[in-house]
């Protein structure tokens, strides 16, 4: 399936850049609009159970275009969104082989080391930020509550240690 695809829905080096990059970041967007009709028409590529996303090979991107009738940039922007998820990054580090537009694995590729650290780098900033929500949260929770906040505790001084004097 993946020689058959329609070689006109790949981006032309003459086209707007400009245009490419809006559709580009509109995909990524719009990727939560659209994943519900990716699943329906791609079952095997974009499922529903997030223990069984895959990681995908770079031909999806152009499968969909063909198939929803999208863009290629704005297809590229939706597949990105969807890559950057969280349950996709858990993918990329479970798994060794992407697989293509028909879910199958595609032949001779793999995640490659700088894949899983991207992946990896994703989930700790994906969590960070999940702990500083939750933290924003809890203080403007008791700030609106009307208790007022207790200072910190203060450090005490601990003098630094007195260096041996040479006799």
């Amino acid at each position: 399936m993946i020689a058959d695809l329609d070689p006109s829905l790949s981006p032309e080096p003459a086209e707007d850049k400009t245009a490419q990059k809006a559709e580009l970041s509109r995909g990524r967007r719009e990727f939560r609009q659209h994943l519900p009709a990716l699943r329906e028409r791609f079952p095997l590529v974009f499922p529903e159970d997030i223990k069984a996303v895959k990681p995908l090979h770079h031909s999806v991107t152009a499968a969909v275009a063909q198939a929803m009738g999208w863009t290629f940039p704005f297809a590229r922007g939706v597949v990105k969104g969807y890559k950057l998820s969280i349950p996709y990054c858990h993918a990329v580090l479970r798994h060794r082989e992407r697989i293509g537009p028909d879910g199958e694995p595609v032949e001779g590729s793999t995640v490659d080391d700088a894949d899983r650290l991207s992946a990896r780098c994703r989930i700790a900033e994906f969590a960070r930020h999940k702990k500083e929500r939750r933290q924003r949260e809890q203080v403007e929770a008791v700030q609106a509550s009307g208790v007022p906040i207790p200072p910190p505790d203060p450090v005490p001084f601990v003098p630094p240690p007195i260096p041996p004097t040479v006799p």
